[in-house]
């Protein structure tokens, strides 16, 4: 495969890589098997990063049908695993997980809270404990958001899951969403 390399912006060559002699920050584009660029930047010493940043909302809906005089997309429990498909061959580097919901009553706090749980196929690999938002509120709409910045590889399967688990005895929250920003990781 032949790929075009850039150091400090100025085009080096067309050639293999050989990735033990990059650089931090240096930049990398390959053409795919659609004839497609993919723009990549090595990121720490280890690892290559697409410049493409990703982003995918996975929404965490109670219920598959109506609720008569209730309030649809309550969440009282922990929800199902719910996938997220990267949808590629490569791994990827998640660099930040946001959580956003409504209290439906009741308060946060340090023992009564929810958690956004990012999965693989048996455990939890990163965690955001919400016992308020970003600007320390307790009540309303929360919004909250952890940096992770940690590479996961592809599995088997082809996704992870995300989950929102009640912890204690947290309020009931309504429409939770997860945002996962993400970036294709490669060595």
């Amino acid at each position: 495969m032949k790929m075009q390399t850039f150091q400090n912006g100025a085009f080096v060559s067309e050639k293999d890589i050989d990735p033990i002699v990059q650089n931090q920050g240096d930049n990398l584009t390959e053409i795919d098997a659609n004839g497609a660029p993919c723009q990549w930047f090595w990121n720490n010493g280890s690892v290559w990063l697409s410049r493409k940043l990703y982003q995918q909302n996975i929404q965490a809906m109670s219920g598959q049908g109506i609720v008569i005089g209730g309030v649809i997309g309550l969440i009282s429990t922990t929800t199902d695993n719910i996938p997220f498909y990267q949808g590629n061959d490569y791994d990827f580097y998640i660099t930040k997980i946001h959580a956003v919901f409504r209290v439906s009553s009741g308060s946060l706090s340090g023992s009564n809270y929810w958690s956004l749980q990012f999965r693989d196929t048996s455990s939890a690999v990163a965690t955001l404990n919400i016992t308020a938002g970003n600007g320390g509120e307790t009540t309303g709409n929360i919004a909250k958001s952890m940096t992770v910045n940690t590479k996961y590889p592809k599995l088997a399967q082809g996704f992870y899951s995300i989950a929102f688990v009640k912890n204690g005895l947290a309020p009931n929250i309504v429409v939770p969403t997860a945002l996962i920003e993400y970036r294709l990781a490669r060595t």
